[in-house]
This record gives C-alpha cells, structure tokens and sequence, in this order.
C-alpha cells in the first residue's frame, strides 16, 4: 500500500466542547455542550477568524482554545492554540488523524494546561487536600443566656401612619393619628 494522500478539500469534522470547565483531578472538561462542526474549512484562517468563527457557536466568551485528538484521554494529548501557526498545526492534526478533531473552550481565562500539571502533582503527592488540620480548634462557644432584647416603639405619627400596629402599609391603616400630638408648621 502507498502513503496516503491527504484531500485538503474535504472539509475536516470538528467536535466542538463548549460552556463547561476544565476540572482537576482526574483531569477533563465537564458540564459541557457539543456541537459539530462539519462544513467549515479552517484551511488558511488566521487566529483571528479561527476564533470568530467558535465565538459565534458558542454562548460565553472564549478566552482560550484546545484541541485534541478524538478517542484519547484529555490530559494526554491537548494543545493549545494561540495564534495562525497554532490553527494550522490544528488543521494538519486532524487530517493526519481521519479528518477529525476535539475541540474545546475554556470561558474562564483558566490555562488548562497548568490545571492538568497541578492535577498531575496532586495525584503523585497523594494528598488532594489542601485543608489544614483543624481538629485543635474548639469550635464549641458559649451562649450568654442573659440577653434582653428590647422592644422599641416610636410615637413618631408619620411612621405610626405610614405603617401602624397591624403591619400593614398606608393604604390599610385603620387607626386614627391624632395630629395635635406634635405642632406642624404651615407652608406659606
């Protein structure tokens, strides 16, 4: 058999994870949608376009980019795409594996790469937690029984109208205000 030759006009099928987080340990992207993509050539964009192109598929701002290939593990093979020689590392990718390709966005501004090293590290060190150990502190506080809590009235008559005994506001007050309890002045 001969080496096979790649047709660059076929549009390449690109499985598009979008609006979910990359998440640590095990490392993988979760509460994801997905569409794909299969009628767009990517030959030739630039970062710019390549990234127009995903912002207007998906529902969030795409801060950074990734692909990797279909089938494998995440943490394993992703890359990263960043500028035109990235985008057209992408394209190169998926003809050499089929015409097909994973493709996912991060929203949060979050370098999934970093996130799968320290996910890597957590593993190795056998320790996921990062919590001290509290189990010297006495949470137990002591309630002072001796508390009064006073009840405050006011014979304020704008407050005693605007909302009386009964808790209800202007419209329903059914108690009269006696208005010489306190000398108003009249506009002149």
């Amino acid at each position: 058999m001969g080496k096979r030759v790649i047709d660059k006009n076929r549009c390449i099928t690109v499985n598009l994870f979008h609006d979910g987080v990359f998440t640590v340990p095990p490392f993988g992207y979760e509460h994801y949608d997905e569409k794909q993509i299969t009628d767009i050539q990517f030959e030739g964009m630039s970062f710019v376009q390549f990234r127009e192109v995903i912002r207007k598929l998906v529902h969030r701002p795409v801060v950074s980019l990734y692909y990797c290939k279909v089938g494998t593990p995440l943490r394993i093979n992703i890359k990263p795409i960043k500028n035109d020689s990235d985008v057209g590392q992408f394209v190169n990718f998926a003809y050499k594996n089929k015409w097909h390709v994973n493709l996912y966005v991060e929203h949060s501004g979050y370098d999934a790469l970093d996130m799968r090293d320290q996910g890597e590290t957590l593993a190795d060190d056998g320790n996921e937690c990062d919590e001290e150990d509290l189990s010297y502190v006495d949470f137990h506080t002591e309630v002072d029984d001796n508390v009064v809590i006073r009840t405050v009235t006011t014979n304020d008559p704008f407050l005693n109208k605007l909302c009386g005994d009964n808790a209800e506001f202007i419209h329903l007050v059914d108690e009269h205000v006696n208005a010489n309890d306190e000398s108003m002045e009249e506009d002149t």
